[in-house]
């Protein structure tokens, strides 16, 4: 199978799985906020970002092992490919205990660090509880996870997610009617969880024929520097994105009521979902990286981080344009228009911060699937130090504008003026001659959108989620048309036009 169907059908499959996570959430969000109020909806999104940190405990493992199973699958060495596993799963299986240790800690003493709970104390704990031990067990199955991912069968793993993610949504209507609250949905997605991960160990066993060991975790202590020399550097960007993503409900929470979380948490979920979209188009990049760099072909590397930024651009342009001029009246659609100024505010702030880093999301899988990971590192590291810094002092005086001000202001100076000057060096290649296939394409194309967005908001109030969304629909075909004709090549064009013709006979059951 060519380089670009195998990009395409794990493209294709994730975007899937990401679409289905996407709007059942969407779809869910107003109706689980509205039956379980703004308090217990608070007190979930703390318990989670808390809880969240513990993903630290991962070590980058996982990642060495999407890394290395595609190495060395690719060079047919067995041998290796069996260390890799077994190794990383007595490494995971030390991590699961310690999480479990650090789970019922954080419980313990989660009342002591919120005092604002107020009455919900013992729901926050047993909620860090539950979350924790998820977690806990996940780390044991990452493993198989990664085999999947080396594999680069992000269709198998998008299948499975896809059916539970659908299974736990009806749970959690069906659950909520009937009067439950914030620990049903906690449990319900601990037992999908769990059920994924059984499933996807039973799945790897069936695409790679590999051997489990108990008594002998690989060849010594040189299996074990190869995982984690490579893992360290993992862990250091897993450190910077957990304080990046997870750091803002802590402070807010510290430092404001813990319904003021809800604002924001609002606003970050409509950036979190901008960046799963992204997300799942460039995920496979790294395995793929890994698979070209063992054969030496540094020209289709390159290739790859242009076309890759490209298109991570084309993704996310009109999601953000659509944020930022139609950003306060489609919350207050969807939320209640009590959210959408405040929330509307803090959107605009991170959309803007999430529209320079598009690109980045294919440098960062480029650079891990190369093992040049640690330029990414230190920059994360050093934007992490200046995004809690930056945020204590700014929420002082800002409040919630200025928390999201604290997170946007780093990360801008790093996506902007130091990563692509690290990955041009690292790929030797020139600055113009990345923006210039890059970036030109899907910024002209943007334009006509961005005006038409504008006009619309001035002479349309959409008055539901349905005429909002047909709104959208209506405006799209200008940016698709200027796609098309300024940011696609003639070769991309004729590989859309083969793939189209190639999805719609099954689209039509043919």
């Amino acid at each position: 199978m060519s380089y670009f169907k195998v990009i395409m059908k794990n493209v294709v499959s994730n975007w899937a799985n990401m679409a289905t996570s996407l709007v059942i959430s969407f779809s869910l969000a107003p109706f689980i906020l509205h039956k379980i109020g703004n308090t217990y909806y608070g007190v979930w999104a703390v318990a989670s970002q808390v809880t969240g940190y513990l993903w630290l405990m991962d070590f980058g493992v996982r990642d060495s092992v999407v890394k290395y199973v595609a190495e060395y699958h690719e060079k047919k060495d067995d041998g290796m490919l069996n260390d890799i596993i077994n190794a990383s799963l007595k490494l995971y299986s030390i991590v699961c205990c310690a999480c479990l240790v650090l789970t019922f800690i954080l419980a313990f003493f989660f009342p002591m660090i919120f005092s604002g709970l107020r009455g919900t104390a013992s729901t926050a704990q047993l909620l860090v509880i539950i979350t924790g031990i998820d977690i806990a067990l996940t780390f044991v199955f990452n493993v198989f996870i990664g085999i999947l991912m080396g594999l680069q069968r992000f269709d198998v793993f998008s299948k499975i997610s896809i059916a539970l993610t659908i299974a736990r949504a009806l749970l959690t209507v069906f659950f909520l009617s009937k009067g439950y609250g914030v620990v049903a949905i906690c449990l319900i997605q601990f037992l999908a969880n769990c059920c994924m991960n059984i499933m996807v160990y039973a799945v790897s066993r069936r695409l790679l024929c590999y051997r489990l060991n108990f008594r002998r975790y690989g060849r010594g202590r040189d299996i074990y520097k190869l995982l984690l020399n490579y893992s360290f550097f993992v862990f250091l960007n897993c450190i910077a994105l957990q304080v990046f993503s997870f750091s803002s409900n802590f402070i807010i929470a510290i430092f404001l009521p813990v319904s003021s979380v809800t604002f924001f948490a609002i606003a970050a979920s409509l950036i979190e979902y901008m960046r799963k979209i992204i997300w799942a188009g460039t995920q496979a990049f790294s395995p793929l990286t890994s698979q070209l760099d063992a054969k030496n072909d540094a020209s289709r590397v390159i290739l790859l981080l242009v076309k890759g930024s490209k298109f991570s651009l084309l993704l996310g342009l009109p999601v953000g344009t659509v944020y930022l001029i139609m950003g306060k009246q489609f919350i207050g659609l969807w939320m209640g228009f009590e959210y959408a100024t405040i929330t509307g505010n803090i959107l605009a702030v991170l959309t803007v911060m999430t529209l320079f880093s598009l690109p980045h999301y294919t440098i960062s899988g480029i650079l891990l699937g190369l093992n040049k990971h640690h330029l990414m590192a230190y920059c994360r590291v050093v934007e992490a130090i200046a995004n809690i810094c930056l945020s204590l002092l700014l929420i002082r005086h800002m409040g919630l504008l200025g928390a999201a001000l604290g997170v946007a202001i780093p990360h801008l100076i790093m996506v902007i003026f130091v990563l692509p000057v690290l990955v041009s060096r690292a790929l030797n290649i020139k600055l113009f001659y990345y923006f210039r296939f890059s970036y030109c394409g899907p910024l002209i194309s943007i334009i006509p959108f961005a005006l038409a967005c504008l006009l619309a908001h001035h002479f349309f109030t959409p008055r539901s989620l349905i005429t909002f969304f047909a709104e959208i629909l209506l405006l799209l075909p200008a940016y698709i048309a200027a796609a098309w004709f300024f940011a696609i090549s003639k070769e991309e064009r004729q590989h859309c036009k083969e793939m189209i013709f190639a999805l719609a006979p099954a689209a039509l059951g043919r």
